[in-house]
């Protein structure tokens, strides 16, 4: 009879898998009914349904929303337009809703709405004109009542949900979702844009990477602004996307670099044959083993020197790399596992370990072959001939690399004596005078590879250079963003480098070694990087926080070490920031970590931290001066702080010639 009596009221019911619908004289007594259904397989509460379709029995249901606006607009249900791909039109106001869900655009904070608590209105201490001619939602707000859920704009009743949602059908301001196309185009320019960064100077690259950033944020404020879905994650995912993109192209390309000097040092570049000092070390454990049989072929290009007078070097580099290449293709089907080495530049070694008996006519074949190819340069007909040596080494036989080489040697300097093409002889030691000749002819060849050793350290060293300047530029480009931030509150202008400051002198004055110091000053700059997930009405509020504020922004240093875990090179700063809100008697957050439980550096950026919090005032407090913040750490020594770094702190900063240094 209540009901019945004001015209203008929507009751609303449960949607699950079903609507579960009031009883029929509730529904008779009412203008509408509309259900109450948020989606929420996510966490976070970000859409609503509008309308539902039971396919069963062809029946159309409508959100509580939907129904007050109606009431709300004088559209009565037979005006409804339904596409389902595409919304809902009520008369001429459209809702987008492809299938029956839109996402709710927050434009209201709970504190903004008209909260009148229910017994005002049935004591009677209130006048209901505050209510005429207005839509009046009446829910639950209790915790008790297990009606809140988690919101962008944090935790959130049902209600002040449904009321949101409203606000944005009478304003129509509906959320528009980014192209999904536009977003992943997005992440390959910043990404492209990125590796450029990667190959400027370190200061050029800086300034760059704050101009991006700063472009970045303030995009997405006016994304915002135009009603465009791209939250804080979105926006983070995509410079990591990004960073992600340039690491995999600098460690790829860092890769190929460690690769390319690693052959340097073991493949001659024009046969792809490994070097002479790689036969030397590869070669000699294996020739002393007594188990192996090994045979250990040389083949002599013999008119080398003809060529080299008759030819450009250019075409004589291209010879020897077409004779390298048929001696590997040929010898490569009769001896897989065969490896091939180069002695001089028309000397190459094959070493095989299978056992062939017909191993000297394959030789004589090849040569016969490869004698019988030409080779078309310089307009002309070139031809090479060639001997070979095949060197048995068997299973008892002792010898090394060098005892090999020693007979290559001689081979190479009697084979225009030699009247057959493959000549066959078997491993022996060397006497000590055919040793220390050879010694000595091989001396040159060694320094040669020494002097290329030198410039292979060299070029290591640029390329681990590089890497550490790429891992400062990152660093300098995530606290240009934080800098950014900070710029947007008076309160916290500078804060992380007053904070970086402090933290880094008294890490100095405790006799902690530089590389310490520095860490400990890294991780003062990005120690705040997490408040960027926390809404802003908290981070600028002028009064004190709320219970569940404060458990909200209490999450900001597990979310800044979540925002820094892609940049692995940061790693060592993670226990740090994590840690800087913990309490030296134990009731700290958010692990309640006591005493040297907590890591050095956090308890040294706790100290700095605070300290600069005093001076510069936070909210609604007011800043004090350098003794008065002295005092205030002083009240917590033993209980929030280490004494022994509020000690440190009051000796630099109550000194005459205290001023903050450049790091």
């Amino acid at each position: 009879s209540v009901i019945k009596s004001y015209p203008h009221i929507v009751l609303a019911y449960v949607l699950r898998k079903k609507p579960i619908l009031p009883e029929e004289e509730f529904i008779k007594s009412t203008k509408a009914i509309g259900f109450v259904n948020r989606i929420s397989e996510e966490e976070v509460v970000r859409k609503t349904r509008v309308f539902y379709i039971d396919k069963d029995n062809h029946q159309v249901y409508y959100s509580i929303d939907v129904e007050i606006l109606a009431d709300y607009w004088d559209i009565s249900p037979h005006q409804f337009k339904l596409i389902p791909q595409k919304g809902l039109y009520l008369k001429d106001k459209f809702i987008p809703a492809p299938g029956g869900i839109t996402s709710i655009n927050y434009l209201v904070h709970p504190k903004q709405f008209l909260l009148i608590p229910a017994y005002l209105i049935l004591e009677r201490r209130i006048s209901l004109d505050v209510l005429r001619n207005k839509i009046v939602l009446i829910g639950a707000t209790d915790p008790l009542v297990h009606d809140e859920y988690l919101t962008p704009l944090g935790k959130m009743w049902g209600v002040a949900i449904m009321g949101n949602s409203l606000v944005m059908m009478l304003s129509n301001r509906f959320i528009h979702e980014l192209p999904q196309g536009l977003f992943i185009i997005s992440i390959l320019i910043f990404g492209v844009l990125i590796i450029f960064l990667s190959q400027l100077s370190l200061w050029r690259s800086i300034l760059f990477n704050t101009f991006l950033f700063i472009f970045l944020y303030f995009s997405s404020l006016f994304l915002r602004s135009k009603d465009y879905q791209f939250d804080y994650f979105s926006f983070f995912f995509l410079l990591f996307s990004s960073s992600v993109i340039s690491n995999v192209y600098r460690y790829s390309y860092l890769s190929y670099i460690s690769n390319k000097i690693k052959n340097l040092a073991i493949k001659d570049p024009l046969t792809d044959f490994f070097t002479l000092r790689y036969f030397l070390i590869k070669w000699d454990e294996e020739l002393k083993e007594k188990h192996k049989d090994l045979g250990i072929i040389a083949i002599k290009i013999i008119n080398y020197k003809e060529l080299s007078l008759s030819l450009t070097y250019e075409s004589l580099k291209e010879i020897i790399k077409r004779v390298a290449q048929f001696i590997r293709n040929n010898l490569k089907i009769h001896f897989p596992k065969a490896i091939f080495s180069c002695f001089s530049r028309d000397v190459f070694i094959v070493t095989v370990e299978e056992k062939k008996k017909n191993l000297k006519k394959i030789l004589e074949d090849l040569i016969r072959r490869l004698e019988g190819k030409v080779l078309y340069l310089e307009e002309k007909n070139n031809k090479v001939f060639l001997k070979s040596i095949l060197i048995f080494k068997k299973k008892k036989v002792t010898v090394t690399a060098k005892d090999i080489l020693s007979q290559i040697a001689k081979f190479n300097e009697e084979v225009f004596n030699q009247k057959e093409k493959v000549k066959i002889c078997f491993a022996e030691e060397s006497d000590w005078i055919e040793k220390r000749r050879f010694e000595e002819s091989l001396d040159f060849l060694l320094k040669d590879l020494e002097e290329r050793n030198k410039d292979l350290e060299k070029a290591l060293k640029e390329t681990l250079e590089a890497k550490k300047e790429t891992e400062e530029a990152y660093l300098q480009a995530i606290y240009s963003l934080i800098k950014a931030l900070e710029e947007k509150d008076p309160y916290t202008q500078g804060h992380s480098e007053r904070v970086a400051k402090y933290a880094y002198i008294i890490a100095k004055e405790s006799g902690l070694p530089e590389e310490e110091c520095k860490k400990i000053y890294k991780a003062g700059l990005l120690h705040d990087i997490g408040k960027i997930g926390i809404p802003e009405y908290i981070l600028h509020k002028k009064g004190k926080l709320t219970p569940e504020e404060i458990k909200i922004i209490r999450k900001h240093e597990i979310m800044s070490v979540e925002i820094l875990k892609p940049i692995k090179a940061l790693s060592p700063l993670f226990p740090i920031i994590l840690h800087h809100h913990e309490r030296f008697d134990g009731t700290g957050y958010p692990y309640g970590l006591s005493g040297n439980m907590i890591p050095r550096g956090a308890q040294i950026l706790a100290v700095a931290d605070a300290f600069d919090a005093i001076i510069c005032g936070r909210g609604y407090k007011k800043g004090k001066d350098l003794r008065e913040a002295i005092r205030e750490l002083e009240k917590n020594k033993g209980t929030q702080f280490n004494p022994k770094y509020v000690d440190i702190l009051k000796k630099i900063v109550l000194s005459d010639d205290f001023k903050l240094p450049e790091v």
